[in-house]
């Protein structure tokens, strides 16, 4: 069987099931497909770029907010400081950034990313963005906007908790 065939068979399957599921058990089973989504591409960007999807998202902020603290990346992408320290270490090990202290007060460190960091964010797809254009572009305006609404909203509700 062609492995599109299987794909919608699956889906129709999941589409039953879910019509028996009360609304909790749906969004405990959509969410535990994407955080499943998510590992997968993130073993695929370790596979082919030697960085995790964690490690690339800190890199991506630190190339978007330049000169910055492992606190406000932190902020950034819902992970705790001590986290981001730790992906940062790895990230330094690899070459994709360096930390300098502050001039002024030796307790600030900055990190800022190298040009091989900057080229890796430049090269190396994000984590399940591709998927979630191709996901969007099939919706209008108003369902995109809904869709962003309702996953901020759940969020929220789940209390956007940090990773320890």
């Amino acid at each position: 069987m062609p492995p599109s065939r299987r794909r919608e068979e699956t889906s129709l399957k999941l589409s039953r099931v879910a019509a028996e599921d009360s609304l909790e058990q749906q969004l405990f089973f959509g969410l535990r497909r994407i955080a499943q989504g998510v590992e997968v591409d993130s073993r695929r960007l370790a596979k082919q770029h030697n960085v995790t999807g964690p490690q690339l998202i800190a890199l991506c902020a630190v190339v978007h907010l330049g000169p910055t603290t492992a606190t406000d990346v932190s902020q950034r992408v819902y992970l705790s400081p001590s986290t981001v320290v730790g992906i940062f270490d790895r990230l330094e090990a690899k070459g994709l950034m360096k930390r300098e202290r502050d001039r002024q007060d030796r307790r600030i460190v900055f990190v800022t990313p190298t040009d091989a960091g900057r080229e890796l964010v430049a090269q190396a797809p994000h984590p399940l963005f591709a998927s979630l254009r191709e996901l969007l572009k099939g919706l209008n305006k108003a369902d995109q906007k809904a869709v962003g609404v309702a996953v901020d909203r759940l969020a929220q509700i789940i209390g956007e908790p940090t990773v320890e």
